[in-house]
């Protein structure tokens, strides 16, 4: 994910400069009980908690206009060969 500008820059083939940010704070996320309570809800009710959770994170990243960078992580189970 890049800002609005960097991405039409790229889009218009023009090689954005380097910006320097000052001050960076990381925020990871981690619902404590997720799969307890995954397990007592259908998956419409489990997409729409979610949903909800993360529209309002994005309402005050947008509020507070900071930017956001998603990271999507999987894993994997591994089991025997």
């Amino acid at each position: 994910m890049f800002p609005k500008h960097i991405a039409e820059a790229l889009k218009n083939g023009i090689k954005p400069a380097i910006e320097e940010i000052n001050m960076v704070s990381v925020f990871f996320t981690d619902i404590v009980g997720f799969t307890s309570l995954s397990d007592q809800l259908t998956p419409m009710q489990v997409s729409t908690m979610l949903d909800r959770f993360f529209s309002k994170l994005d309402s005050l990243i947008q509020e507070l206009d900071l930017y956001k960078v998603a990271l999507k992580l999987a894993f994997s189970q591994l089991g025997p060969n």
